[in-house]
């Protein structure tokens, strides 16, 4: 049976989360700002130059960094959208090529099907809900044996 982490993350309200995430970055700005005001002044001018440089330098990493990211989750759904229609041809394959089998071979195939598609939409409509995935894991096993 699929089980879904019972992590500390996985049961905390997201917009909670998020909001604590937001608020410990403008704390974390304001006192990289104070800091880096205090000390401005007392940093040299050669010095802030070469700072300047490496500030647009590691902004140029983080820039990459986040287009590899982006590349790599659209190619990660790319993939899942492309199994999902393969999924649904080899389905609406299947029952197609069931009605050219004698009528009852095809009456029996056709339950089956109609079976699995039901347990399956269940259990994709299921998300990360633990109930719904529990109702929905057991049909689909049984659906899939038949």
């Amino acid at each position: 049976m699929l089980q879904i982490p019972n992590e500390f993350l996985y049961r905390q309200n997201e917009f909670l989360l998020m909001a604590v995430l937001l608020a410990l970055q403008l704390i974390a700005t304001e006192v990289g700002f104070r800091r880096g005001y205090a000390v401005r002044s007392r940093i040299d001018r050669n010095v802030q130059s070469h700072h300047s440089v490496l500030q647009t330098g590691v902004l140029g990493l983080l820039a990459l960094l986040l287009a590899f990211t982006f590349s790599m989750s659209a190619t990660r759904y790319d993939i899942r959208r492309s199994l999902l229609i393969e999924e649904a041809n080899a389905l609406r394959t299947t029952y197609l090529r069931s009605r050219l089998l004698a009528e009852p071979l095809q009456d029996k195939i056709s339950r089956v099907m109609r079976v699995y598609l039901d347990a399956r939409l269940e259990y994709y409509d299921a998300g990360l809900s633990e109930e719904k995935l529990e109702r929905a894991s057991p049909k689909l096993l049984s659906a899939r044996n038949q």
